[in-house]
């Protein structure tokens, strides 16, 4: 995904403001970034503002659903034409209440604030989402949490941020299917656990760890990961890697080349193997293609360069998901027949 017009909700603090930090310094950076705050002023963002062109710094008070016609209109003055590739809906708040204490507006606010405000304004971006999605890779991600993995949960508690998450994790899936003919892509993507306010100071790992990966995340979104709960590569997925070949499958129509051939056909089912033992305690396996390349062993005739594959195979690897363990993948992410 090129990136080239975003929006992130929550920007003021945390990974939110990160976010911006890092698209700003990336390159190429969007052409516009739209952050927004509750606040008319933040001291952080006002200084990245003066700084870059490219940032808008909205006001939007995520739970008045009223104002969000008026703020899709005010983000449409900015993008113009080029509608809006990426939606990152971040802004969230986190209850924390036991069985116990838990009341009913607590719960009520979590799930206003964590699960239907992210609906909501997708639903009011589509306009400005669809007019994207017509020439280029566009995507809504939803920041959600392992705390709302039903799978995961071994803990109880945390009533009202647990459910609200695993409400949105199903938003995210109902919007990924609904969006699909618009060629909208959906994920909820889990950042870790993450040092800020609300992640408090013991958390793994530091907001920059956080965003850098779920950014490379983000634009490795493909038809695979649609409305999938997506961690971040940080903590939360381990994955075994065997480079392997075509000329190890059985499904191509070439002869000779028997010790190579044969080594890299057991390396297929060594990796079969593997992600069955491992699945258990949640290793991902894969044999990766890395596609013809120009090296001693490819020859100059080959189809790529090294940088190429490995620029393909980094981005498929960020991208794998249980769904394609134990399977042959190509370097450019298309799911090989054995």
């Amino acid at each position: 995904m090129s990136l080239k017009s975003v929006v992130i909700t929550g920007a003021n603090r945390g990974i939110g403001l990160e976010f911006v930090r890092q698209l700003l310094a990336a390159k190429p950076a969007p052409q516009h970034l739209i952050a927004t705050s509750r606040q008319d002023t933040n001291e952080e963002l006002d200084k990245l503002r003066a700084k870059h062109s490219s940032l808008h710094v909205l006001k939007l008070e995520i739970k008045n659903f009223d104002s969000y016609p008026q703020f899709v209109q005010q983000v449409e003055q900015i993008v113009g034409a080029d509608g809006v590739d990426t939606l990152i809906n971040n802004a969230g708040i986190l209850i924390n209440k036991d069985l116990e204490s838990v009341t009913a507006d607590q719960m009520i606010e979590n799930f206003e604030v964590n699960t239907v405000s992210p609906l909501m304004l997708t639903k009011a971006f589509l306009p400005l989402l669809k007019v994207s999605s017509a020439t280029r890779k566009t995507a809504v991600v939803n920041i959600t949490s392992m705390i709302g993995s039903i799978e995961d949960n071994t803990s109880g508690g945390l009533y009202p941020y647990r459910t609200s998450k695993t409400a949105l994790n199903m938003v995210s899936k109902c919007l990924a299917v609904d969006l699909k003919p618009s060629a909208i892509k959906v994920i909820a993507v889990h950042p870790g656990w993450v040092q800020t306010d609300m992640g408090g100071p013991n958390a793994k790992i530091t907001t920059e760890t956080s965003v850098s990966n779920m950014i490379n995340t983000i634009k490795s979104v493909n038809d695979s990961t649609l409305g999938d709960f997506v961690p971040s590569s940080v903590g939360h997925k381990s994955a075994v890697i065997n480079i392997t070949s075509t000329l190890g499958l059985m499904s191509q129509s070439g002869g000779g080349l028997y010790p190579y051939r044969t080594s890299k056909a057991a390396l297929n089912m060594v990796s079969k193997c593997l992600s069955v033992d491992l699945k258990a305690v949640k290793i991902l396996v894969v044999s990766l293609h890395p596609g013809w390349v120009r090296t001693r062993m490819g020859g100059p005739k080959a189809d790529i360069d090294v940088l190429t594959s490995v620029s393909n195979m980094l981005s498929t690897i960020r991208g794998i998901n249980e769904s394609v363990s134990g399977k042959a993948i190509s370097y450019d992410g298309n799911v090989l027949s054995f």
